[in-house]
């Protein structure tokens, strides 16, 4: 795409990526091509994948051989992220569950605030505390093309630019309580989408 000139791509504020292991990376969702671009910036990667791709005649082959996590099995799931992340590679997670509608404001889904509250929280028992093993990856595509509500051969009137931001996550991971750790889920979700959100704009 870069050498075709249909996009052009600005990953120099996430190139800290390419040196970090065993990151939970947690990105907005705004086009098609979002989990490619991480992947080629990130050596390690691995990646939570929708069930359905897996039973897609086109894709089914792509994803079965890179051995990435299928999210058919809730409890499945959280085992094979634990697994991956144990191992060091860098699981890629888009909160929103799908691409972002434009206009719309975005809203997670739970799944990336389990896997950091029920995964990270035991691969991480003998690291540091304060230790933050969540990157939290801005993307934008302006003008807006690949987008959910718009047709792939859409192509914008100009150039489109791509670009990634790995801002600095604050939201430090709260001491779990596991007699309560559903709740902790929901109220970290809403503290993750809230930063997204904010840093966003």
């Amino acid at each position: 795409m870069a050498f075709t000139g249909i996009f052009s791509f600005d990953l120099k504020q996430a190139k800290a990526l390419e040196k970090q292991e065993g990151q939970l990376v947690l990105a907005n969702h705004p086009s098609l091509i979002d989990v490619v671009v991480l992947i080629s910036i990130i050596p390690n990667a691995d990646c939570v994948v929708k069930a359905h791709l897996f039973k897609n005649p086109f894709l089914k082959g792509v994803v079965k051989n890179t051995g990435y996590i299928s999210n058919a099995d809730p409890e499945g799931l959280l085992v094979d992220c634990r697994k991956s992340l144990a191992m060091g590679n860098s699981l890629i997670v888009f909160p929103e569950g799908t691409r972002t509608k434009i206009g719309k404001t975005i809203k997670f889904q739970r799944g990336a605030a389990n896997i950091a509250l029920r995964c990270l929280t035991q691969v991480t028992e003998q690291v540091v505390a304060n230790e933050n093993k969540i990157s939290t990856v801005i993307l934008q595509v302006k003008p807006t093309t690949l987008t959910k509500s718009e047709p792939w051969y859409k192509i914008p009137e100009h150039k489109a630019i791509f670009s990634a931001k790995l801002v600095p996550n604050s939201l430090h991971m709260p001491n779990i309580d596991k007699s309560n750790l559903s709740k902790q889920v929901r109220e970290y979700n809403q503290m993750l989408e809230a930063f997204f959100i904010q840093s966003l704009s």
